[in-house]
C-alpha cells in the first residue's frame, strides 16, 4: 500500500491526525519510496545467465572478481539528515556556506580493495583509462594468479572497452539494469553514512574522510560479508527468474 494520510482520510472518512495513528498502531511507516523498473523478458534471462556464471564452481568467479565503480559526495550531504532529538529543541547540524563536489572510483574484492581515487571534473575516456592504469598494479598484487574485472554499462566504460583487452583486462560483463548485483554499491552507501556522521565542512575535511573511512570499510574482514551477501542474492536471483 502507498498514498498519503490525507487522501486515505478522505477516503475512510477521517481526520488526517486520525489516519497517521491508525497507520502508526499498524506498524507502517512514512518513507521515501524506491524507484524501479520493470525487467523485460529477455533482461531477466540476461541476469539468470549472469548469475549461473558467477556461481560456477561454488562462486569461483565472484570471488576471483573487482567491481568496480564511481560515486559522488558533496559537502551539503555529508552531514546527518535526521537525528534523535528532544522535543523542546531540534538538532542543529551546520552545513558549508560553499558547496563542492569530490567524485570518487573505487574497486573491491574478496581479498581486498584497490585505493580511493578522487576527481573533481567529469570522468571522460582519458581520465579512466588513467585511473586504470594507476590502480592494474594494487589489483596485479591482490591476485598474482589473474582476476577479473567488472564496471557497469556506463559509456565511459563501454568506449574504453577495446583499449581495456589491449591492457589484458580480463572483463566481466554485468547485465543491463542490475545495480542490485554489484556489492559495491552496498560500500558507497556505507561510505556515504561513515562521512556524514563526520560532518566535514571543508574539501580537505571531505577528502580525508573519504579516503580514511574508505580503507576502514575495505578491509579483507569488512567486504567478506559482501562477497557471501552477492552470492546469496545471485543464488536468490536465479531461483527467482531474474528478479531479487
Amino acid at each position: 500500500m502507498s498514498s498519503t494520510t490525507r487522501s486515505l482520510g478522505n477516503q475512510y472518512q477521517v481526520g488526517k491526525s486520525s489516519a497517521n495513528r491508525i497507520l502508526l498502531e499498524n506498524n507502517f511507516i512514512y518513507g521515501r519510496t524506491t524507484s524501479t523498473r520493470t525487467l523485460t523478458d529477455q533482461e531477466k534471462t540476461n541476469r539468470v545467465t549472469y548469475c549461473e556464471d558467477m556461481l560456477k564452481r561454488n562462486g569461483k568467479k565472484i570471488l576471483a572478481t573487482f567491481f568496480s565503480d564511481e560515486t559522488g559526495h558533496s559537502l551539503s550531504e555529508a552531514h546527518r539528515q535526521r537525528t534523535w532529538h528532544s522535543l523542546r529543541k531540534q538538532e542543529k547540524v551546520e552545513v558549508p556556506k560553499k558547496d563542492i563536489r569530490l567524485n570518487c572510483w573505487g574497486a573491491i574484492s574478496f581479498r581486498g580493495a584497490t585505493s580511493l581515487y578522487i576527481y573533481r571534473d567529469t570522468l571522460k575516456n582519458d581520465r579512466y583509462k588513467n585511473i586504470l592504469q594507476e590502480h592494474q598494479r594494487e589489483m596485479d598484487e591482490l591476485y598474482n594468479d589473474g582476476y577479473y574485472f567488472q564496471h557497469d554499462n556506463y559509456r565511459v566504460h563501454t568506449t574504453c572497452g577495446g583499449w581495456m583487452k589491449e591492457q589484458h583486462f580480463c572483463m566481466v560483463n554485468p547485465p543491463t539494469y542490475s545495480p542490485d548485483l554489484p556489492p559495491v554499491e552496498n560500500i558507497w552507501w556505507s561510505l556515504k553514512q561513515a562521512v556524514a556522521k563526520e560532518n566535514p565542512k571543508t574539501e580537505a575535511a571531505l577528502e580525508e574522510s573519504l579516503r580514511r573511512n574508505w580503507e576502514t570499510l575495505t578491509t579483507v574482514r569488512n567486504l567478506q560479508p559482501y562477497f557471501q551477501d552477492l552470492y546469496d542474492r545471485e543464488r536468490q536471483c536465479v531461483n527467482n527468474q531474474g528478479e531479487l
